[in-house]
């Protein structure tokens, strides 16, 4: 638990993932999650991984860089897809009314459509009206879990 726990802070310096500051897209960061060992080790551990990234998303928000905030987005999405909805929810909303990179929105949206059941994009790009389409059906699915 404490190396996770380690594990989820390194993720806040981008350059400890290593391939990530060279990603020109959301789906090319993607591709870098896939074989950077740290992101990898946290999914190994499953649901156990989602009670640090959701506390570290709770206590820094939109503080974090959009690197770590789009690695958190896709390890949740993975291992526990209620955890995601719970974490990814409100910063996704306000994410789109003040963007902070290109990256944590599209990897929220990415997962919040995945939990809702609409239809994903492979290459992690959604428009706009995508974007609110998603917002509202992940907001009506925490609004009919409660």
């Amino acid at each position: 638990m404490k190396d996770q726990a380690k594990d989820v802070k390194r993720l806040q310096k981008p350059k400890d993932i290593r391939a990530a500051l060279y990603a020109s897209s959301a789906y090319v960061l993607r591709k870098a999650f896939q074989k950077d060992p740290i992101v990898q080790r946290l999914i190994k551990t499953g649901r156990n991984a989602a009670p640090s990234i959701e506390k570290e998303i709770r206590a820094k928000g939109l503080k974090l860089t959009d690197i770590t905030l789009a690695s958190y987005a896709y390890i949740l999405q993975i291992v526990d897809r209620e955890a995601a909805l719970r974490a990814l929810l409100l910063l996704f909303a306000r994410s789109l009314r003040k963007p902070s990179g290109p990256f944590f929105v599209q990897f929220a949206a990415h997962a919040l459509r995945q939990i809702t059941g609409l239809p994903l994009k492979l290459q992690l790009y959604y428009t706009d009206a995508e974007l609110q389409e998603t917002l509202h059906a992940a907001r009506n699915l925490k609004e009919s879990n409660i």
